[in-house]
């Protein structure tokens, strides 16, 4: 990684600017910094006054290439589950995208997709073939980067010093009681000199979501819960539900799970034996929903997700809209 990044920042290796505004959303680590609910924040801020499309790799899904996600012709397994989340909730007036190569997928979005403004690219902070107009990295507070060590030691996918190209840090998962000056001081050890925005975000969680019926919430107090996921980190989820209910079991998978018809039927003997509800992740919801009929007279609800900034929420969109610029079409192949 030290090598591929020196080729790059010396010009060897090319990375490619496109006349169009990409924010890039990723981590020095893998997995479990909040990617998703950063990228859907985006997509609610920038929505109404530009037009938004996301470009994914589409980890796990069954296709390869590029393609544009369509829920009328498509599954999870088409797209992935990220994008497939991406695509339920803003369909209306945000593109979903997937594809391997970023550099080669962006001129397919314009070509599709000419009055596109924004492309969102999630989790491409190590792809440097593209060159984003702005760089957006994640770090968790429990994990942060400047703690960790590289794979497989530790978590990190390149050294902590690589922060520096970054266009703006921010720190996810906070507890409310976060010494943000402590961690700026720390961080600012591997900027030398740079002064990178620095943002602190915590997680909001949303109230409980049936997968069939939104009417018949249920007092959560009363009921024993089941838990469902499948993603890197599955702590959080755990514990915020544990100070709400009584968590009976944990069917606890691998970031990515693809569900079966298996993992069903074990989930209905469970409910004959006990008198509980079913609570999975958004992103695992995303991946049930096929099943719907199998599930439609089980009580299954999802617990949405979204990020809540402790302080500076101003100066995060601000930064962000700063960064956008308007492009137009010349018909000069030279511009």
């Amino acid at each position: 990684m030290r090598v591929r990044n020196h080729l790059y920042n010396t010009g060897y290796y090319k990375s490619f600017e496109f006349q169009t505004n990409v924010i890039s959303v990723g981590n020095l680590t893998v997995g479990g910094t909040g990617k998703t609910p950063m990228v859907e924040y985006l997509i609610k801020l920038l929505k109404s006054e530009y037009k938004v499309a996301t470009l994914s790799r589409g980890y796990g899904r069954k296709t390869r290439g590029f393609l544009k996600g369509d829920l009328a012709t498509m599954k999870v397994k088409d797209v992935g589950d990220e994008p497939y989340q991406y695509l339920l909730k803003f369909k209306e007036n945000t593109d979903v995208f997937v594809g391997e190569e970023r550099a080669w997928a962006i001129p397919n979005i314009l070509m599709e997709s000419p009055e596109t403004e924004i492309i969102l690219m999630d989790d491409a902070y190590q792809h440097r073939t593209v060159k984003p107009s702005l760089n957006i990295v994640l770090s968790r507070h429990d994990q942060l980067f400047y703690k960790d060590f590289i794979l497989p030691m530790g978590r990190l996918r390149e050294s902590r010093k690589e922060i520096k190209r970054a266009d703006a840090i921010v720190i996810t998962k906070c507890p409310e009681e976060t010494n943000q000056e402590e961690v700026k001081r720390e961080i600012d050890k591997y900027l030398d000199g740079q002064q990178t925005p620095l943002f602190f975000t915590t997680v909001k969680y949303g109230d409980l979501i049936a997968y069939n019926d939104q009417s018949k919430l249920p007092s959560v107090n009363n009921f024993e819960m089941i838990l469902i996921s499948g993603i890197a980190r599955a702590s959080d989820f755990e514990t915020y539900l544990k100070n709400i209910g009584v968590v009976k079991k944990h069917y606890q998978f691998g970031d990515h799970y693809r569900y079966s018809a298996g993992d069903i039927a074990k989930m209905r003997a469970d409910l004959v034996k006990n008198k509980v509800i079913y609570v999975s992740t958004e992103k695992d919801y995303v991946k049930l929903r096929e099943f719907k009929e199998e599930l439609r007279d089980l009580p299954f609800y999802y617990l949405p997700i979204e990020i809540e900034f402790l302080n500076n929420k101003s100066n995060f969109d601000q930064l962000i809209r700063q960064s956008i610029r308007k492009y137009e079409l010349t018909g000069n192949e030279d511009e």
